[in-house]
């Protein structure tokens, strides 16, 4: 029982608080712009042929991720069956979240960089 409210813990941490406060920060910034430049703005538009239907990308990268924690911990030459749930929970979760720390963060700069660049740019 432990284990789920555990889980439950972090992610409302580390997902549910940092989506609430970028969505209360997008509305803000939505409001404040004029109405003729809301209709400047197209967010969602159709796809290109080149985009639709692919990405894997990503979880392969967890697997390789969750490989070299595996490697680390030394349990690569270790039977499966011999693994906790536990274990094989939290690693995930850390694979997971050392992908966050390496692309987020520098999505999240370039983002807010972008941003400021635009607001300065239309007085």
């Amino acid at each position: 029982m432990t284990f789920v409210l555990h889980l439950i813990l972090w992610e409302v941490l580390f997902i549910g608080i940092p989506v609430i406060v970028a969505a209360v920060a997008g509305w803000l910034w939505w409001k404040k712009i004029p109405e003729e430049e809301r209709k400047e703005y197209h967010f969602f538009g159709t796809r290109s042929r080149a985009t639709s239907g692919g990405g894997g990308g990503l979880s392969l990268l967890h697997f390789i991720v969750f490989c070299i924690k595996v490697y680390t911990d030394g349990n690569w030459n270790v039977a499966i069956a011999t693994w906790t749930f536990d274990y094989l929970v939290y690693s995930l979760l850390w694979a997971l979240i050392w992908i966050l720390i390496i692309f987020a963060i520098p999505i999240t700069l370039g983002v807010l960089w972008w941003l400021n660049h635009e607001m300065k740019k239309k007085p």
